[in-house]
């Protein structure tokens, strides 16, 4: 009785069923980024997991919906990325959602069977890169010590000739920051037509470091003016500050699941 009256009042006035559901398929990653607030270790989601998560996003009765591929480096769970999207799709057969599926990597996996794959099922891609090879490598370490960037260009190379969508996501760090034009400037060069800066957090910035980043900033928007073939997500609407913000539900390795903030 009033135990089945108080879930229909959560469900109903307090719960919010999400928009997008990220999935944490694995904290592995052939990277230890200086910033990354993601700790790195062996585990990898269970398809059991993965698919009861597809269920709790469906429990949305919003039209839109997103599938986030999060991690660690997701791709390296390809496999099971593809039996989640299979199963979204046979889920939304009956649900008809405009369902969209979102990737997050590094580009270090990214094959071109991967990235035919990711073009066929329409995901919007998140590339994340620094810029030229010395700040890449630097803040971007590889875990084996090798030199991955003349591989990660090529496989870039191939996703700028396959044009599934795709942008840039660069994080900016104090000690950084006045490279941060040349690097937009690079990613532009190398092919990136939509591109998206973030500064590094969990990291205090002095106040020289801040005004170098608006200084810049105000750099690449010049830049940019002419190039109407070039987009500054940070221009643009979809944009959000403080970028920490955000409302999506997360799902880890183990069935956890947390509200980002």
């Amino acid at each position: 009785g009033n135990n089945g009256a108080r879930k229909e009042f959560f469900i109903e006035k307090i719960y919010q069923p999400p928009t997008r559901l990220i999935l944490l398929v694995t904290h592995a990653c052939q990277l230890k980024c200086r910033y990354c607030r993601v700790r790195k270790f062996s585990a990898s989601m269970p398809e059991e997991v993965a698919l009861k998560a597809v269920d709790l996003l469906f429990t949305s009765k919003r039209p839109d919906l997103q599938l986030q591929f999060f991690g660690g480096e997701p791709l390296l769970k390809f496999d099971l990325v593809r039996k989640v999207v299979e199963y979204a799709q046979k889920i939304n057969r009956e649900h008809k959602r405009r369902l969209t599926f979102i990737l997050t990597t590094n580009g270090i996996a990214l094959t071109p069977e991967k990235t035919d794959f990711l073009k066929k099922h329409r995901f919007l891609i998140e590339c994340s890169i620094d810029g030229e090879i010395e700040d890449q490598l630097k803040v971007r370490a590889p875990s084996d010590g090798a030199n991955y960037y003349s591989r990660l260009l090529d496989n870039y190379k191939y996703l700028f000739r396959c044009a599934p969508e795709h942008y840039s996501i660069s994080v900016v760090m104090p000690g950084n920051v006045s490279r941060m034009f040349d690097n937009f400037k690079h990613l532009v060069k190398l092919g990136f037509k939509r591109l998206q800066l973030n500064y590094a957090l969990g990291i205090f910035w002095p106040q020289a470091a801040t005004m170098k980043f608006f200084e810049q900033t105000g750099m690449i928007q010049r830049y940019i003016k002419d190039k109407k073939d070039i987009e500054f997500i940070n221009n643009t609407a979809v944009r959000r500050e403080p970028v920490v913000l955000n409302a999506e539900l997360t799902v880890d390795c183990d069935g956890g699941i947390y509200l980002e903030s």
